[in-house]
């Protein structure tokens, strides 16, 4: 996913503010895992030094943006003293310390602890705004501020320039309520920690709100570079309440460094015409770590909607994810992408529609992906697929509940031939899948026809395919593996 800094009417974000941002509100981060291009050919989509995971030149800091030598993702040079040059070719090796599945038993991890009941995605009213200040209280704030106690009713106006600092900071026991906070491109992040209630944050060029401990009535941040920056322990959202983020600059809501954290209300992101072709609604990169997210709505998000990824990325819950891809057509990015190791996280309803792909596993980060579960897919106008396990994804389970249906899926180029593909793409050198389950198919259409309902790539092992399929154009299958169960009717 391209993450390239961009300009907006906060003005330039510069990698210099960058970096400092990240270490201010997340001490440490990475770079967002690479868009699912167009290119399907992998050996062709090689991996670059500055977002391959590895601090190529020895100063501590590794890949855009934490290392200040790369100028962008897609530099291959993490070293300030060597200019940009052609990507070097993904040097992904075999994932050798895959289990030995037969040993392994594939089962959904219990979250009843955590579960709450979920309320239906689509009757939520996403057209909720914060209750605005009863005054025409106007603070102009020249330098950061700090509150302990609790404001009311005002509107903070960023007049003085901070660009490396955080204009309004909340602590432990500050508190906002029904306040408006205008950053006017002046501070780096808007608003951090502490309790928010009815408030507004535009404008900054990082956060608009940053490492917040509970979210109450309607929370509202457009116009910043991520509008939401998810971090701490124990964070809520109460089922009343609403976390929610419009005109995308890059991601809507990002969690790093998020632990043990209940967010029972919405998280909505509702992206506006022109967002850029990465904007991306929902984000765990990395330490996200037993929290629950109730419902998460993605609505025209041109980037992905949701995207779990990296190796501390365990034993998340979402009750239900909605993701409407961009403007009625088919996105650039999957609905949902599971990537770079992330393990035992539980999806357990989602409705994909007009996505590239339903749900990816895998993709274009290693390691690769295990023992996740989506109970219930509904994937529709995906026209490069439904469901996607590539990369040596493994033990990962889709429909094992409500069933896996697919409606006008695959088929749009000679590349995208199915609309479940289990395979590694060309240029991954993983072991390639195995002991993954689909369960459930009912796969039909009446657009874009694929080749096949089902594709088993070479080397794929003890995978499960299972349901009814009565949309492709030369068979119902093709496995090119061994040991696969493949049942179609």
């Amino acid at each position: 996913m391209n993450t390239e800094l961009r300009s907006g009417r906060q003005g330039n974000l510069t990698l210099s503010q960058l970096v400092l941002a990240l270490a201010l509100v997340a001490g440490a981060a990475s770079c967002s895992p690479s868009n699912y291009d167009t290119e399907v050919d992998a050996s062709a989509r090689a991996r670059p030094a500055c977002r391959d995971g590895i601090d190529n030149d020895g100063d501590g800091r590794i890949d855009y943006p934490a290392d200040p030598g790369c100028s962008s993702k897609n530099d291959n040079s993490e070293d300030t003293d060597n200019p940009p040059s052609a990507p070097a070719p993904d040097a992904a090796s075999p994932d050798a310390a895959s289990p030995d599945a037969a040993s392994t038993t594939t089962t959904s991890p219990d979250a009843a602890s955590t579960t709450t009941t979920s309320t239906d995605a689509a009757s939520v009213d996403t057209t909720r705004m914060p209750v605005p200040p009863q005054s025409s209280t106007v603070i102009n704030v020249t330098s950061p501020i700090t509150i302990s106690g609790t404001v009311t009713d005002v509107t903070y106006n960023v007049t003085g320039s901070m660009p490396n600092s955080t204009a309004i900071s909340l602590g432990s026991t500050g508190r906002l309520e029904r306040v408006r906070v205008n950053v006017n491109g002046n501070a780096m992040n808007g608003v951090g920690g502490g309790t928010l209630k009815d408030v507004y944050v535009t404008g900054a060029t990082y956060a608009g709100i940053a490492s917040t401990r509970r979210f109450e009535g309607v929370v509202f941040a457009t116009n910043n570079y991520v509008d939401f920056y998810l971090s701490g322990s124990g964070v809520t959202l109460p089922a009343d309440a609403m976390i929610k983020s419009s005109n995308l600059i890059n991601f809507s809501f990002l969690a790093q460094n998020l632990a043990d954290s209940k967010f029972d209300g919405p998280i909505v992101s509702l992206a506006a015409a022109g967002a850029p072709p990465a904007a991306t609604a929902f984000e765990c990169w990395g330490s996200c770590q037993r929290n629950l997210f109730n419902i998460i709505i993605s609505n025209k998000a041109p980037g992905y909607g949701l995207a779990i990824y990296g190796t501390s990325s365990v034993d998340n819950v979402v009750n239900e994810f909605l993701g409407n891809g961009n403007a009625g057509t088919g996105d650039s990015d999957p609905g949902i992408s599971i990537g770079a190791g992330a393990t035992r996280n539980v999806i357990h309803k989602a409705t994909v529609k007009r996505y590239t792909v339903g749900v990816v596993f895998g993709e274009d980060v290693d390691p690769s992906p295990y023992g996740n579960f989506v109970h219930t897919l509904i994937v529709e106008d995906a026209y490069w697929g439904c469901v996607f396990m590539d990369r040596g994804a493994y033990n990962n389970v889709v429909g094992d509940v409500g069933g896996t249906t697919c409606t006008n899926t695959g088929g749009v180029d000679d590349t995208h031939w199915s609309s479940v593909w289990i395979a590694n793409r060309p240029g991954q050198t993983n072991v390639p899948p195995h002991d993954n389950q689909v369960l459930g198919l009912a796969q039909s259409g009446q657009l874009d026809y694929p080749r096949y309902a089902a594709y088993l790539g070479s080397g794929t092992t003890r995978n499960t395919v299972s349901g009814t399929a009565t949309f492709w154009t030369i068979a119902k299958v093709l496995d090119q593996g061994s040991g696969n169960n493949v049942n179609l009717q």
